[in-house]
């Protein structure tokens, strides 16, 4: 299964478009995706295993859409979409 890791945020990062996205695509309740999203602004990372690689890739691209970077992992190895403006 693919693990999606959100390492990190460039500015501009729409919080309350990947709170949303949390909850939509993970399940998440408001309450632990506000604190997923605080966590990563706060420079930690956050990690998830997912179902599909379908809907890791899917979600991937709409996190970096938004302002987050996020690195995927399937079968061990890192897939990291590249990004600019890093923080």
């Amino acid at each position: 299964m693919p693990k999606l890791n959100i390492i990190g945020w460039r500015e501009g990062l729409l919080k309350i478009s990947l709170t949303d996205l949390l909850q939509e695509h993970l399940s998440l309740t408001l309450t632990d995706a506000k604190a997923t999203v605080d966590a990563v602004v706060a420079g930690q990372t956050v990690s998830f295993i997912l179902d599909t690689e379908i809907d890791a890739t899917l979600l991937r691209d709409q996190l970096e859409h938004i302002g987050a970077i996020v690195e995927l992992e399937a079968d061990d190895e890192p897939l990291r979409a590249a990004s600019q403006g890093e923080t």
